[in-house]
């Protein structure tokens, strides 16, 4: 397949195999298998699924918000990782509303946003056990945090202070980090104007859990 093709609605299914798609672009896309990867290049507008068991997912995700969609992306699996490179994409360049929820057991999890518009909201939720996570997130990304492990393990929030303000307004990045006891570790980041009397009303969420790992979020 390659994305000279694109479907309104695609469907694959499978068992004790893996599937692995070159390059697929489609409004809708539910792509599903057990014992087997699942690995790719997949493109939407609306819905993408993809989930399998006992094996690894790998796949880099373009989520375009077109006449005001918003696309939601759903990456399940277990004992195993999920490895993924998700652009959020705007037909207007500015903003749009993603939904992405991923989840394993047993297994790390590895998220990046490359790419993101500004002024997006994006509602994220990154879960596994017994295993670490690491999630990336674009710069344009403004609103909560909030990040969940087991009481001897480290949650971080690591904050890039070179980043410039990705829509060119002079803005100036605002972090704060709340701790709550030895588990949870909450915060807020946003962008504001050089005189910090405009901020940002975005209404994103990032939710990160595990247990017995550390996690890193990196802004």
């Amino acid at each position: 397949m390659n994305e000279k093709v694109l479907f309104q609605s695609l469907h694959l299914k499978g068992s004790n195999g893996r599937i692995d798609v070159l390059s697929v672009k489609a409004d809708e896309a539910i792509i599903k298998t057990s014992n087997g990867a699942i690995s790719g290049i997949y493109n939407t507008s609306s819905l993408l699924v993809l989930a399998t068991s006992n094996a690894r997912v790998q796949a880099d995700i373009g989520l375009s918000s077109i006449n005001a969609s918003k696309p939601k992306l759903v990456i399940g699996t277990s004992n195993a990782a999920i490895e993924s490179r998700i652009s959020l994409i705007s037909e207007k360049g500015v903003g749009g509303s993603f939904d992405v929820s991923t989840g394993t057991s047993n297994g790390r999890l590895d998220i990046e946003f490359p790419a993101a518009p500004p002024d997006s909201i994006l509602k994220f939720a990154g879960k596994t056990s017994n295993a670490g996570v690491s999630v990336s997130l674009n710069p344009t990304y403004e609103g909560s945090l909030l990040l969940e492990t087991s009481s001897i393990f480290k949650s971080r929030i690591n904050q890039d202070k070179s980043v410039v303000d990705p829509s060119g307004r002079n803005r100036k990045r605002s972090l704060k980090i709340k701790q709550i006891g030895r588990k949870v570790v909450s915060g807020d980041v946003f962008w504001n104007d050089a005189t910090e009397q405009e901020v940002s009303k975005a209404a994103g969420s990032v939710y990160m859990r595990t247990s017995n790992a550390n996690m890193d979020l990196n802004l």
